[in-house]
């Protein structure tokens, strides 16, 4: 019996002693953090089966385990999830709601008339908790109950760590672009719109974003806590103690009224009686629904900070584009010294994540805790798990061989980055397959960096335009083409987002139309099992393009800046536009680059950015072919 075996058994013996004939298990936790869970106290799908994606769930019987994630993960979920009999399904190829398919199967083949179904409260949204009931009271033959209120894992995690709150500190006008004040007045407009006298802000970014505070309790500068917009006052749930005395004072003067984190029930069920109290079902935990009075309306949409922070003002995008450079010059420097010492030392997938901290430090805006893991460095075939994360114990030597696909994410007081690129570290037997996969993939960025959109174009529109490009090279990728970008803030946004419909998030819409100042971030690429991974992405801003008697037209504005990889672009493959689009993007990105590197840096760029040719072409710098 495995390790994870055992913590299954122990899990049973609870859940028989509770007479419970499900249970499930998240990586969500009570604030529905966007970008991992904010503190390891609420890792416990990994605690109990091991796998490490941020996007999963579990549900235990008796005798039998069936476990859910996206194709991001689902590799990566058949290698870590070492129980015996565990059904796998990738939620990108079934239904959305296949596991409640799974449910209804397992009970009416159980020959019971009543049946127990549970979870932790905190750690699924409103909105699946309201979808499992519906299908739950749909049934016949058979009853299936939801208990929402215990938390089984905590019995058996003996060692669980505490939450480790970390000070909180004010993200200065110069940055945030508005004040405390006016984003208030900018929610409570939409309160009124929307009919409520009370709003329960959603998700774990909101609240930093309304309140222009930031910490360190995640892989994202973020705090945990809760806020609720009163007729009065704003309420804020979090570790008092973490705030500073003039930060609280500050606060205080501002309307704000502050509790800790656990008196977030109790508040809730002290509104009146009557009182319209606007939610967004994707954004909040299933226990706060039922922690508010029934006779109150409870009135559901979309969460109004979402919206509102996605659309970035003048000063954030000012500052996001220094963000950019800065990340920039950090890998160029990174990417320079694997290229150099690969196979002359030994450096390992978990260095690069070293090597890269150590350059982004140089950057006095750079906010970082070396704790954290930032980016996604897959070697060989392990770049084939498009969110591979390396650890020091775990994590494959580089050889000068192959490609390394690395996704890293940054975050700087002026701005957030998340960006991909494929790295060639030498000749392998995959070289001409990986060219022509190369070739594709900047195919399919390219038509979506280029794109013109016009006003209410939605997200599923868009992410034909780059995986249309795949599926005429008969390709696929199993995750978005690209996801809203916070500032300074999670880096996964919402409610905008490039994918195809069946790609469900509860917190990002691809139905919903895009906006003007929304961040995003564009990420098409190529899995081969066994044998490699490549992606490339760019952070881009939605603006105005042009208005004519046909409407209102947008397009992409690229904000970061970073060579292609040359080693395996092979012209030919690429139509003549195509390969004008990389020199232009080659010289905006030397132009961009070059005045913050160093003078031996400069002539390592100026050649990693220097034109490419189709085979025949007449170059007029050398007035021959190439």
């Amino acid at each position: 019996m495995t390790e994870f075996e055992e913590k299954i058994a122990c899990l049973r013996r609870e859940m028989k002693m509770e007479a419970m004939d499900f249970y499930m298990v998240t990586t969500e936790d009570a604030y529905m953090a966007i970008s991992g869970v904010v503190h390891d106290f609420w890792r416990s799908l990994r605690w109990l089966t091991g796998f490490t994606g941020s996007s999963g769930y579990t549900i235990i019987t008796e005798d039998q385990v069936g476990f859910w994630t996206d194709s991001r993960y689902h590799l990566q979920a058949a290698a870590q999830v070492q129980v015996e009999g565990v059904q796998i399904y990738n939620v990108s190829e079934v239904p959305a709601e296949h596991y409640l398919g799974w449910i209804s199967s397992y009970a009416k083949a159980s020959g019971k008339s009543r049946l127990v179904f549970g979870v932790d409260g905190r750690t699924i949204s409103t909105s699946k908790g309201l979808l499992m009931q519906e299908h739950f009271d749909s049934l016949t033959g058979v009853s299936i109950v939801i208990e929402p209120g215990k938390d089984l894992i905590n019995r058996i995690w003996k060692d669980r760590p505490e939450p480790d709150y970390r000070p909180i500190w004010e993200h200065d006008i110069k940055y945030a672009g508005k004040t405390r004040k006016e984003k208030e007045a900018e929610v409570r407009r939409e309160m009124e719109a929307r009919g409520a006298q009370y709003y329960v802000v959603g998700g774990l970014e909101g609240p930093p974003w309304l309140t222009n505070m930031r910490g360190y309790e995640s892989i994202s500068p973020i705090f945990a806590s809760h806020m609720v917009v009163t007729p009065e006052t704003l309420q804020l749930f979090c570790k008092v103690e973490m705030i500073p005395e003039t930060l609280k004072k500050k606060l205080i003067a501002d309307g704000y009224t502050i509790y800790p984190v656990e008196a977030l029930v109790e508040q809730l069920r002290k509104i009146p009686a009557g009182a319209r109290v606007y939610m967004d079902p994707s954004r909040t935990n299933y226990l706060m629904p039922s922690s508010i009075p029934e006779a109150c309306v409870i009135v559901k949409g979309f969460d109004i900070v979402n919206d509102l922070k996605a659309v970035k003002n003048p000063v954030e995008l000012q500052n996001i584009r220094r963000a950019n450079i800065m990340e920039s010059i950090a890998l160029f420097r990174m990417f320079r010294y694997l290229r150099e010492h690969v196979g002359k030392e030994r450096i390992t997938e978990y260095d690069t994540h070293l090597l890269l901290e150590e350059y982004r430090k140089r950057s006095p805006e750079y906010i970082y805790d070396a704790g954290v893991i930032t980016l996604s460095a897959g070697y060989g075939k392990n770049g084939a798990w498009p969110h591979y994360a390396p650890t020091e114990e775990q994590s494959d030597e580089l050889e000068p061989s192959n490609l390394i696909v690395v996704d890293a994410c940054s975050h700087y007081i002026c701005g957030s980055v998340d960006m991909c690129r494929t790295i060639y570290l030498g000749p392998s037997e995959y070289d001409e397959q990986i060219r022509k996969d190369y070739a594709v993939v900047l195919k399919a960025f390219i038509a979506i960096c280029r794109q013109v959109i016009r006003k209410g174009t939605n997200g599923q529109c868009l992410d034909s335009v780059a995986r249309t490009v795949m599926w005429n090279h008969h390709l696929q990728y199993g995750h978005g083409t690209g996801h809203g970008l916070g500032y300074c803030n999670c880096l996964h946004e919402g409610p905008q987002t490039l994918a195809e419909a069946s790609y469900k998030k509860d917190w990002a819409f691809s139905e919903l139309p895009l906006k003007l100042g929304n961040t995003m971030a564009l990420e098409p690429g190529v899995y081969r099992e066994g044998k490699y991974g490549m992606r490339v992405e760019d952070n881009l801003v939605i603006v105005p393009d042009t208005v004519n008697e046909f409407g209102e037209f947008y397009r992409f504005d690229n904000m970061f800046y970073h060579p292609l990889e040359r080693e395996i672009i092979k012209p030919d493959l690429l139509h003549d536009d195509e390969v004008e689009w990389i020199n232009a993007y080659h010289a905006k990105t030397f132009e961009v680059l070059s005045p913050h590197l160093e003078e031996e840096e400069v002539e390592y760029l100026r050649k990693a950015t220097a034109p490419i040719f189709k085979s025949g072409t007449i170059r007029k710098d050398e007035g021959g072919t190439s």
